[in-house]
């Protein structure tokens, strides 16, 4: 009754700052697995770039292990919240269950397809013959925690619509702090090299895993085996609510997947490794925006449920402008500091030429880009599965993959790099529209009830 209550009648600043500050860090933090591994990797002079290619190949695959995991996250957190605002306490509980039980099913068989198969997948996902045994060696670990992957992303959301936000930052935070005391360990003092980097990771996962289950063994949706009993009308509501999120992770997964094949085409391995580590960039500046997204999900969700509108348009307008300043904060600092960013990740000079050229047009448009977001969030907070699965699609799929397949043809390697500021534009005008339009259809003299 206090969540109820602290979600009903609190300030919507309040309420943002509470879920979306801990989202934030969270996921900022989370980034840092793989920012953290090529750091280390691309700084060894026993892998170095050909390292960081082998990442590069490997980062769409392990896009398809999270938007599976997101699915279940996604789709279980938000129909948590807009059930507990309903009052739903019992179906709020077996959500959880479910949830768990459809994340450890589903990222268990993708794992084991992905091992069975990893030596064709990897050179169809643009693994040169030298960069190969780089990403296989990386992959062979990493998808031994593929478990612990799916677990954490659905707990850290489940624990953040259950009102405990600084509790999944935690159990981030927890898992980045052994993977960054772990990983130069393996990899420099143990020579394990890309297998030290993935030991590292997984092992940083695993910890999560254990602070997740704990939290929750403790709290009052404690684990049974009946809330882990499949049922089926339920699993099939939370995978279909998550279907957004899967989308937008699926759709990154196959654009980096064409992305690297036109790369290796037009600019050979060191165009992969330079776009890598832009990749890597564009994760940390725009998981603030994302952090800022998943905090507001429950407050918009818990409010639509209760049709509170008044509290829901409010909750969106305020995460669009703090969307858009860390939006306009990451296009001054990739124009001002492009190089000085590149050579965290190695001091190679070729590298750094491209990567920070790269790196200076991938985000010409940037600052819209936040507004873009906040308004596919919007329909995935409130269930609206249509819209939210084709604005998740509209930015890589419908538009960016096509571009990346057509400018080089004509401009080259050029083409590939200035796709992504031209569909950044055509997206976030797709994404205002949807959301005015969808906002005028709201009742707000339904906020007294």
């Amino acid at each position: 009754m206090e969540n109820y209550n602290l979600m009903k009648n609190a300030k919507i600043t309040t309420l943002l700052w509470k879920f979306s500050l801990p989202a934030i860090v969270g996921m900022f933090v989370n980034a840092l697995y793989n920012i953290i591994d090529r750091i280390f990797i691309g700084n060894a002079y026993d892998l170095g770039t050909n390292g960081l290619a082998g990442m590069t190949v490997v980062f769409p695959i392990m896009m398809i292990i999270m938007a599976v995991s997101l699915t279940c996250g996604v789709g279980g957190a938000t129909l948590f919240s807009i059930s507990m605002g309903e009052k739903k306490y019992k179906k709020a509980k077996a959500i959880i269950g479910n949830a768990f039980a459809l994340a450890i099913i589903l990222t268990f068989i993708i794992g084991i397809t992905f091992f069975i198969f990893m030596d064709p997948i990897l050179l169809n996902f643009g693994a040169s013959p030298t960069v190969l045994p780089y990403a296989k060696s990386y992959l062979e670990i990493i998808l031994l925690g593929s478990i612990f992957q799916g677990f954490n992303m659905t707990g850290n959301n489940l624990i953040r619509a259950n009102g405990s936000p600084k509790t999944s930052m935690l159990s981030i935070i927890l898992g980045v702090v052994i993977n960054t005391i772990l990983a130069p360990i393996f990899i420099y003092g143990f020579k394990l090299g890309m297998a030290g980097a993935g030991l590292a990771t997984i092992i940083g996962m695993f910890s999560s895993t254990l602070w997740i289950y704990y939290y929750f063994n403790k709290s009052q949706h404690k684990f049974s085996l009946k809330s882990l009993i499949i049922k089926k009308d339920l699993s099939i509501s939370i995978l279909l609510t998550g279907l957004p999120a899967f989308f937008i992770q699926f759709a990154g997964s196959a654009f980096n997947i064409v992305l690297n094949a036109n790369l290796i085409k037009y600019g050979g391995d060191i165009a992969v490794s330079s776009m890598g580590l832009v990749n890597s960039v564009q994760t940390l500046i725009a998981l603030p925006i994302i952090g800022m997204n998943q905090g507001s999900l429950p407050i918009i969700g818990f409010n639509y449920g209760a049709k509170d509108y008044h509290r829901v348009i409010e909750t969106i307008k305020i995460t669009a402008i703090i969307a858009t300043i860390i939006a306009l904060a990451g296009f001054i600092l990739t124009h001002t500091l492009n190089e000085q960013i590149i050579m965290v990740f190695n001091k190679d000079q070729e590298l750094v030429k491209m990567g920070s050229s790269f790196l200076f047009v991938w985000f010409l448009a940037f600052p819209i880009v936040g507004l873009g977001m906040v308004g596919g969030n919007y329909f995935q907070a409130i269930g609206k599965v249509g819209p939210a699965i084709f604005l998740s699609l509209t930015r890589q799929v419908i538009i960016l993959i096509p571009l990346i397949l057509i400018l080089p043809h004509f401009f080259g390697l050029n083409g590939i790099v200035y796709a992504q500021p031209i569909a950044d534009v055509i997206s976030t005008i797709i994404g205002i529209c949807f959301l005015i339009t969808s906002l005028k259809r709201l009742s707000l003299p339904s906020q007294e009830n």
